[in-house]
């Protein structure tokens, strides 16, 4: 996740986001074409040994949402992964979609 302040910073970490993304979408859409990677482009893959499946905690945002095009009103309504933030601008970007940022909870911030 990004906190955007309009920084040279904060520009760059939204760059190198944009190409991660952009190489993963890449991938799934040739994948999705039938255009699995060989051998050549896994061997130098990093190996996971004894792995197995797991979760972690993601940010996301909190709070009272109304207007959501599915949930309409959620009076304690949790976004989806949070991936920019720019609370100066009075916006968030969530992997779903935008949110306009209202008030937030004071002295809140976990």
């Amino acid at each position: 996740m990004i906190i955007y302040g309009d920084g040279q910073r904060e520009i760059r970490q939204l760059e190198r986001m944009i190409e991660k993304l952009q190489a993963l979408l890449d991938d799934l859409v040739a994948i999705g074409e039938g255009d699995l990677p060989g051998q050549d482009r896994l061997e130098d893959a990093p190996l996971i040994d004894n792995w197995h499946l797991s979760t972690r905690e993601i940010v996301c945002l909190r709070g009272e949402i109304s207007g959501h095009p599915r949930l309409g009103y959620a009076p304690h309504g949790i976004t989806s992964d949070l991936w920019l933030l720019a609370p100066q601008r009075g916006f968030a970007r969530t992997i779903s979609r935008y949110y306009r940022l209202g008030s937030r909870t004071e002295g809140f911030d976990g």
